[in-house]
């Protein structure tokens, strides 16, 4: 694997074989969008009414605010040529990540407000006027119905398939991060999971062929920003961040670490070498870590490490309570300096991937669990300790402050925050640690925090 790292100018070097770039932030940390899409991604961000300009507050991360006033209709970056490469063929593999949060309480157009597309192309557009445009195969949107995604293979809009079971709420989708993961090899399939604030999962139905492409194209084009139905009559604010694109010939990032998805622990479990919980791929490593096994077991409903190196994936109709719980998850990780444990003899330390905790306080919404930094501390607001502490001691608590964040951490401290904080600014993370005053509630870990949101109505 060679590394790079773009200037801040956004220039590249070609590398034969796999590459692994991080894009560098430009002035007022904006993203380099150049260096992630490509040559000439920024020629039409201010030619639709729109712009782009700096994220608001203080950002320790690479972010970009795109603007649409009032009865003007977009801000978009978009892939032109794209990277060397990265050219988003048929039957090319990728992996592709953002994140976006717009304003809270942000209006969206009655027929669409767009937050991000992959769009047929017929020609590669090295030549003004080469590139013809065709309508995107996959489409964020949201409406007054809510948000939704959307696949088409033809012409829409009366041509396309909506992907979510039901359209996610969009007031609660404001003023949070919405993480989008798209895995698609274009052609064969496509799967396109959002977590955050909202969460939903859609797959490219089989019958709708040609899968996961356009049906006139010969290469796809990412676009991302803010794109309203040109009658719509709202100001719009939307940031984007933590872009990251995963191809055949490697990957690109805007940060300076590679995304891992925020997991749930369930606790730990007894497993019988006769008759294992999980019945699922196993994997041994001798620098096992619980994030490592995420990565391998990734699909599966549930992963757990056992007696310091092994890694076991779930299949289907697994459940971890086959054997009872168990005591005994007491073996050090051994990829980790820091202190963690990778279940024990005979006993799994076992997470899930999705899903929140069944014990979730009526007034909050559960964000997930995310790493936080003893310099730089994701909630701001307010904090205490307590060997009693559980769910509802840290909501009354913040509550009381008028927070709108809480995040419980190691157990016994409590953390509240306040609307404007970013409570994932360090990024997802394994929290495995029990509450002290409730043994069956996970209360974060060593800088890492179970994090709700208080509910405001």
């Amino acid at each position: 694997m060679i590394t790079l790292v773009c200037s801040l100018a956004g220039t590249r070097t070609l590398v034969h074989g796999a590459i692994d770039i991080t894009c560098d932030a430009e002035k007022d940390n904006h993203i380099d969008w150049d260096c992630v899409f490509g040559p000439g991604s920024l020629d039409e961000v201010n030619k639709k009414g729109g712009y782009m300009t700096k994220c608001s507050g203080k950002r320790h991360y690479p972010c970009s605010l795109f603007v649409v006033k009032k009865d003007e209709e977009r801000s978009e970056t978009k892939v032109n040529e794209g990277p060397e490469g990265f050219d988003y063929y048929k039957g090319e593999k990728y992996i592709i990540k953002y994140s976006f949060r717009a304003e809270e309480g942000m209006r969206v157009s009655s027929k669409y407000t767009h937050l991000g597309q992959l769009k047929g192309t017929i020609g590669k557009g090295k030549v003004k006027g080469t590139m013809i445009k065709l309508d995107p195969i996959y489409c964020l949107t949201a409406n007054k119905d809510g948000l939704m995604v959307r696949f088409s293979n033809r012409e829409m809009p009366d041509n396309f398939h909506e992907g979510l079971s039901k359209h996610l709420n969009w007031k609660d989708s404001t003023g949070q991060w919405v993480h989008v993961k798209i895995v698609t090899t274009f052609g064969e399939f496509m799967v396109v999971r959002l977590s955050g604030a909202v969460e939903g999962r859609a797959v490219w139905p089989s019958n709708l062929k040609p899968v996961a492409w356009h049906r006139d194209a010969d290469r796809v084009r990412m676009k991302l920003g803010l794109y309203h139905k040109i009658d719509q009559v709202y100001d719009g604010k939307v940031e984007y961040r933590d872009i990251s694109i995963e191809g055949p010939n490697g990957i690109i990032r805007t940060s300076p670490e590679p995304d891992h998805e925020g997991h749930l622990y369930v606790g730990c479990f007894a497993d019988d070498d006769d008759d294992h919980v999980f019945s699922g791929k196993k994997y041994v490593d001798a620098h096992m870590t619980n994030e490592m096994c995420a990565d391998l077991c990734d699909g599966t409903r549930y992963f757990g490490t056992q007696d310091g190196t092994e890694c076991w994936c779930s299949a289907s109709k697994d459940r971890p309570r086959k054997h009872g719980k168990s005591k005994s998850c007491n073996k050090a990780c051994p990829g980790t300096s820091r202190i963690k444990t990778c279940g024990g003899r005979s006993s799994l330390s076992v997470f899930k991937f999705e899903g929140e905790p069944e014990d979730v306080p009526r007034g909050s919404k559960y964000m997930g669990c995310f790493a936080d930094d003893i310099y730089n501390r994701a909630l701001t607001l307010k904090e205490t300790k307590s060997s009693k502490m559980d769910y509802d001691m840290c909501e009354s608590f913040c509550d009381a402050a008028n927070a709108r964040y809480f995040g419980l951490q190691s157990g016994t401290k409590c953390f509240c925050g306040k609307r404007e904080d970013d409570y994932d600014e360090h990024g997802p993370a394994l929290c495995s640690t029990e509450c002290a005053g409730d043994s069956k509630s996970v209360c974060g870990d060593s800088l890492a925090q179970t994090v709700f949101r208080i509910k405001s109505d």
